[in-house]
């Protein structure tokens, strides 16, 4: 059996075998023919530049983007101070038979951020213009309408990227750049079609009303009570009440903002969830709905990271009409079991003002205990 490596291990001037997504391809000219690069990203989230020169063109022209591939047999090398993998003749790409998950955004992450900016998104083609266009400077184009369960938007497909017509209906891993003013996205990619169940299911239900204003997706959330080790890596949506959260965000090394929240639904159970970038410096209230779709992660035994915007809090939950109202009559005064086991003794609010009048300089790492 192939043993796969993570990219973070790897030790230069090595030869090994990764399991790894690709984001982006890049083609250029050198002296002896054409050098391919691919970005690529592992099963952690790490990320790497894959290299490939004219002796393994033909094998690099088979890769597509949002494709999950075992390269073996690949050099981790040296560049410009950075790590780096390459093809050489002995390096072979198969198809994994088990995915890395491409998206890192949803179309409604477009409105928080920046033009310019490059997206990795699924979705699925809701609208297809009659044929592609070639413009005066030669450059060939073809537009779309793509949806996911966050909205919709335009997707300009050009050069290489308009070269194969995608069809309504099919699910597309898409590297896109965000446009002028937020409006829509252009890719440089052939897309690669894929499979997403909740993408199907919602096209199956609203492609004879494709004319009409696309719908969102009904949540379906997940109790946090039946979140398992099983499902790390997987992306779920949850809809549930904030007790207890970070004052204010702070920052990572790398520069991304961070805050920690703690939720917990009507399976009464609780769990961390961590937010990431800009939705992290949003103002969040104790005991209001955050409905969102995030990752299952096994920081902390079990958790949640998102860096997502929140869902309508409009499903049903038990006989009330939605979670805020479960809480207010409800959970608020339910007993409440945390997901993770925790190590470190709560205190109350007088209990910290009293441990802090005594140890003046001392910082005590504490939680506030919810009182109801």
């Amino acid at each position: 059996m192939t043993e796969i490596s993570h990219l973070a291990e790897l030790q230069a001037d090595t030869k090994a075998n990764v399991r790894v997504v690709v984001l982006d391809i890049m083609r250029s000219k050198y002296s002896k023919g054409e050098r391919t690069k691919f970005t690529v990203k592992d099963e952690n989230g790490t990320q790497m530049d894959v290299v490939g020169f004219q002796d393994v063109y033909d094998l690099c022209s088979h890769v597509k983007v949002g494709t999950t591939y075992v390269m073996n047999d690949v050099l981790s090398s040296t560049y410009n101070d950075s790590r780096q993998l390459k093809l050489n003749s002995f390096s072979t790409i198969h198809i994994s038979a088990k995915d890395v998950d491409f998206a890192d955004s949803t179309i409604s992450d477009i409105a928080h951020k920046n033009a310019g900016d490059f997206i990795n998104i699924v979705a699925v083609i809701t609208d297809v213009t009659d044929s592609s266009k070639t413009s005066a400077t030669g450059s060939k184009s073809q537009k779309y309408t793509v949806s996911d369960l966050t909205g919709s938007i335009p997707l300009y497909a050009i050069n290489d990227a308009a070269s194969e017509v995608m069809q309504v209906g099919n699910i597309v891993c898409i590297r896109a750049k965000i446009g002028l003013n937020l409006s829509s996205i252009s890719t440089f990619n052939v897309m690669s079609t894929t499979q997403n169940e909740r993408l199907f299911n919602w096209w199956t239900e609203n492609q004879s009303e494709i004319t009409q204003p696309l719908k969102r997706m009904k949540p379906n959330p997940t109790r946090i009570a039946d979140i398992n080790a099983k499902m790390v890596g997987e992306k779920i949506e949850i809809c549930a009440i904030i007790t207890s959260l970070s004052v204010g965000a702070t920052q990572t090394q790398s520069g991304r903002h961070k805050r920690v929240l703690e939720v917990t639904d009507a399976s009464c159970v609780s769990i961390e969830v961590t937010i990431f970038g800009d939705e992290a410096l949003k103002e969040y209230q104790l005991h209001s709905a955050f409905c969102v779709i995030a990752t299952v992660s096994s920081w902390n035994t079990l958790s949640l990271n998102t860096n997502g915007s929140l869902l309508p809090d409009d499903k049903p939950v038990n006989r009330f009409k939605n979670i805020t109202e479960w809480w207010n009559n409800e959970g608020r005064i339910a007993e409440i079991n945390s997901i993770v086991a925790k190590s470190v003794k709560n205190y109350t609010v007088s209990e910290m003002l009293q441990k802090n009048s005594t140890q003046n300089d001392d910082k005590t790492n504490c939680e506030t205990k919810n009182t109801i």
